[in-house]
């Protein structure tokens, strides 16, 4: 899959619902008085820093791909990347084509 403009901004998409879906039962809030939080892990992006929100609108071109990644610690998880795997599978698996699907939403979008 070639990653244009429109599948970068899908993997940004994709990667806030995948980075909001974090949760910590151990945490206690003194506030409410409650046990566990949910809340949303910070994507780091070479030249840009740590961010908690979303990212789809820095507007990051194609060549940033591989700049989107977790820190755990001394370890990072490339999510950029891992997206556009999961996304080229989907493809394989199911016949689909997201460059064209992406071509097609944003054709409708405009009418």
């Amino acid at each position: 899959m070639k990653v244009n403009q429109d599948i970068m901004n899908l993997i940004c998409k994709l990667e806030y619902r995948i980075g909001d879906t974090c949760a910590n039962s151990d945490s206690y809030n003194g506030w409410t008085d409650e046990w566990g939080a949910d809340f949303r892990y910070p994507v780091t992006i070479d030249g840009h820093g740590k961010f908690r929100g979303r990212i789809d609108d820095l507007g990051l071109e194609p060549e940033s791909l591989g700049d989107i990644y977790y820190k755990f610690g001394a370890n990072e998880m490339h999510i950029g990347y891992g997206i556009k795997h999961v996304l080229e599978e989907l493809e394989d698996l199911y016949g689909l084509d997201f460059v064209k699907l992406e071509a097609e939403r944003k054709a409708k979008a405009q009418k």
